[in-house]
């Protein structure tokens, strides 16, 4: 398959499509590979019969193509990133497979879709000293009997992967300019990292205040446990010694017991002071 051919079918031939791509004057398609919600997709159409493989199956070979003669085609040194989790599997079965191609199995359709992920190397890698964007372009194979058939070869219409940050950059290039302001995607970007950071400090510093928090709880927990403890012991005191004869006396044990119970009751104490400079100041 020749260099002119590629991408040029017929009605009705099968044809591959790469997309979703945007129409540049300078660079004709273009995906960009960093748009939201941008997900690449290899589309083939009027799919033969003759590439089935066995039953209704069809079997392809897929690499990214930079240049295609009469000695084959020259692939980027990277494989097309498969989506699907089965197409992953398939190909990692398929040890033999050419360097930088993947394979893939689909049930027979005029249409099949095949779903790639955005880690799509940027043309820019491989234009070298070139100033120009070199153009890429999908490659397709079927495999017949085990073997692939590059005659029956589809391939799509060349495109170049560009960045969103990237024409920016490319224009104050060829102007000469010095690339050394940041974008508008670079600064929102620096802004997302210092409000994770700020985030992650008022994080931390809450649970902090947390923490704190669960331990003067636990605190005040002990504290009443320790005073209704030491009110139960009282009330049973005061309980055994009305209407008896060692009243008297027992009121004095318990305020004897009430004196030495709060002086040990480390949080009571300034509380006893206090009340006790109170009483000082209105009898004076």
């Amino acid at each position: 398959m020749s260099a002119s051919t590629l991408g040029k079918r017929k009605q009705n031939e099968p044809s591959c499509n790469f997309g979703p791509c945007i129409v540049s004057e300078e660079h004709m398609n273009t995906y960009m590979r960093d748009e939201s919600g941008n997900n690449p997709m290899i589309t083939c159409e009027n799919i033969p019969e003759a590439w089935k493989s066995w039953s209704d199956q069809v079997e392809m070979v897929i690499a990214i193509g930079l240049e295609s003669d009469t000695t084959g085609i020259k692939t980027i040194p990277q494989k097309p990133p498969l989506s699907m989790k089965t197409d992953k599997r398939f190909t990692k079965d398929k040890p033999n497979l050419p360097e930088n191609y993947v394979c893939i199995r689909r049930t027979y359709d005029n249409i099949i879709r095949i779903p790639l992920c955005k880690s799509l190397p940027l043309s820019r890698n491989y234009k070298g000293t070139s100033k120009t964007l070199p153009t890429m372009f999908i490659y397709i194979a079927p495999v017949i009997g085990g073997k692939i058939n590059h005659g029956m070869a589809i391939s799509s219409e060349k495109f170049v992967i560009m960045s969103k940050r990237q024409p920016e950059v490319l224009a104050a290039l060829k102007q000469g300019k010095p690339v050394t302001k940041h974008g508008v995607n670079s600064s929102k970007r620096q802004r997302r990292t210092e409000n994770i950071k700020q985030l992650a400090a008022d994080n931390k510093k809450l649970c902090e205040q947390i923490k704190m928090q669960q331990q003067e709880i636990t605190k005040l927990k002990d504290q009443n446990k320790n005073m209704t403890t030491f009110l139960r012991l009282f009330d049973r005191q005061a309980t055994m010694a009305i209407g008896s004869e060692s009243e008297a006396a027992t009121i004095m044990r318990v305020m004897k017991m009430t004196h030495e119970t709060i002086s040990n009751m480390h949080w009571m104490k300034d509380d006893i002071v206090q009340a006790v400079q109170q009483k000082q100041q209105q009898r004076i």
